[in-house]
């Protein structure tokens, strides 16, 4: 498989989650955006920290990572608050140049951070599922793996959800509407209903 392959893969993979967020996000007022990703990236921080104990990383080590990979969007979100940046900056610029780089940085990590997120929830639901079908006995990281995956999966909707793209979403709804366009337009062509036969008028 080539680079080229995979960075596109990953792109298209980053777009569909976007997308989701978007239509999460344009149901949320704009003064109260960053209000939730504030919220969401708190409760982030405080429940990622909880994976240093696989790796038996000492707490410091644990907090100087999280800092490094999930702070640059507390400083965002309290920029938001402050008013300083608009509710998209991809389609506004923010006044500090330095919000910009918070930006790009979050779109770099914030599907790496989804996935994680997405493996720890999965992880503690499956054990949850064997527990309860199974009779399977839980295991004493199934509560910390949920929290965990929780908490990484609220930092990064932290950061998709301030880079919202409501053009992916008109598109979407004109790929539906020109696919229903399509479907019509064969169905109408593969129905042949009779020629109308004219009637003699009889005086």
């Amino acid at each position: 498989m080539s680079l080229e392959l995979v960075i596109e893969s990953v792109k298209k993979l980053d777009g569909l989650i976007q997308k989701q967020y978007t239509r999460l996000g344009q149901k949320i007022p704009d003064e109260h955006l960053y209000k939730v990703t504030s919220v969401a990236n708190i409760l982030g921080v405080v429940g990622a920290s909880n994976w240093g104990s696989y790796l038996s990383c000492p707490p410091y080590l644990v907090g100087l990572i999280n800092g490094f990979i999930l702070e640059a969007d507390f400083v965002y979100n309290m920029e938001g608050l402050t008013g300083h940046i608009y509710k998209n900056i991809g389609e506004s610029k923010a006044i500090d140049p330095v919000i910009n780089f918070f930006h790009n940085y979050n779109k770099v990590v914030r599907l790496p951070i989804f996935l994680i997120g997405m493996g720890f929830l999965g992880k503690g639901v499956l054990d949850v599922a064997n527990y309860v079908v199974n009779n399977e006995p839980l295991n004493n990281n199934t509560a910390m793996n949920i929290i965990t995956g929780a908490g990484f999966l609220s930092s990064a909707t932290s950061m998709y959800l301030k880079d919202q793209d409501p053009k992916s979403l008109k598109k979407s709804e004109s790929r539906i509407k020109n696919l229903f366009v399509d479907l019509y337009r064969k169905a109408k062509e593969s129905i042949h209903l009779p020629s109308p036969q004219p009637v003699p008028i009889k005086y």
